[in-house]
C-alpha cells in the first residue's frame, strides 16, 4: 500500500487496465451464393398460363421468372415485338457486353397457320442458344392433361378439354390447381415421350413443348 496524503491507494495491477477481451473471430471465407438462372417468359395466355407460372416458381427457386405481359395483344407477331423490346431494354440497362438471359414464347397452336409463326420462328433462329419457342398442340390444356395421364389419341382442342374434365370437372380458364413436384415431373416424363425437345411440337399433331421447357427449368435450378 502507497500514502497519497493520508488515503491509502491500493496498488493497481497492470491487468486492470487491459482492454476487455473482445470475441476474436477466425478469418472467413466469402459464402458461396447460389447464382439465380433469371428468365423472360411471354405467354398469350392471360389466365391458365399465368397460374401454372406461379406454380413453377414456387418449384424452382433458384430461377427468377419475369414475366412479360403483353395485354389484350396476343397474336404471335406482337408478342415477339414485346420480348425483342424487352430484351432489348434489359442489355441497354446491364451495360455493353453484358449475358443475354435465356427468354422463352409460350404459344397455343389454336389453329393457327404456319405463316403465323414465322416471325416467332426468325426470332428465335436469331439467337438458339438463348431464344425458345413453347408450342402446345392443340392447346395448353394438353399440358395440364400430361399430369394426369398420356393424352393418347387427343386431337382437337374440344377432345382435350373433356378429357380434362375427367379429372378436374370444373374445369375453367382460371384453373388455379397448385400440383406437386413429382406430379410435373411425370407431366414432363409423358410430353418428352412424344416431343423430345422445341421444335419437336411442330411436328406432332397433340403434344407439347412444355416438357423441354420444364427438362431445361431442371438444368437451371442446379
Amino acid at each position: 500500500m502507497r500514502l497519497i496524503k493520508g488515503v491509502k491507494m491500493a496498488t493497481l495491477n497492470k491487468n486492470q487496465f487491459t482492454r476487455p477481451n473482445r470475441k476474436r473471430y477466425s478469418q472467413r471465407t466469402p459464402e458461396t451464393r447460389k447464382m439465380y438462372s433469371r428468365i423472360f417468359v411471354v405467354m398469350e395466355g392471360s389466365k391458365t398460363e399465368p397460374n401454372y407460372l406461379r406454380n413453377l416458381q414456387a418449384l424452382f427457386p433458384h430461377i427468377k421468372f419475369e414475366i412479360v405481359r403483353t395485354g389484350s395483344h396476343s397474336a404471335p407477331d406482337n408478342i415477339v415485338k414485346k420480348i425483342r423490346e424487352t430484351i432489348k431494354s434489359d442489355l441497354r440497362d446491364k451495360g455493353r457486353n453484358a449475358k443475354r438471359d435465356k427468354a422463352f414464347l409460350i404459344f397455343d397452336d389454336d389453329g393457327r397457320m404456319p405463316k403465323e409463326f414465322e416471325k416467332a420462328v426468325s426470332w428465335r433462329d436469331s439467337d438458339p442458344e438463348n431464344n425458345y419457342i413453347v408450342l402446345s398442340r392443340p392447346c395448353f390444356e394438353i399440358w395440364l392433361l400430361y399430369h394426369f395421364e398420356d393424352c393418347v389419341g387427343i386431337q382437337t382442342k374440344k377432345e382435350c378439354v373433356e378429357r380434362l374434365k375427367n379429372y378436374v370437372p370444373n374445369y375453367e380458364k382460371d384453373y388455379r390447381r397448385t400440383f406437386t413436384e413429382e406430379e410435373v415431373s411425370k407431366a414432363m416424363a409423358r410430353a418428352l415421350s412424344r416431343c423430345s425437345d422445341f421444335d419437336a411440337a411442330f411436328n406432332n399433331q397433340a403434344c407439347s413443348a412444355m416438357g423441354a421447357f420444364i427438362k431445361l427449368l431442371y438444368q437451371l435450378n442446379k
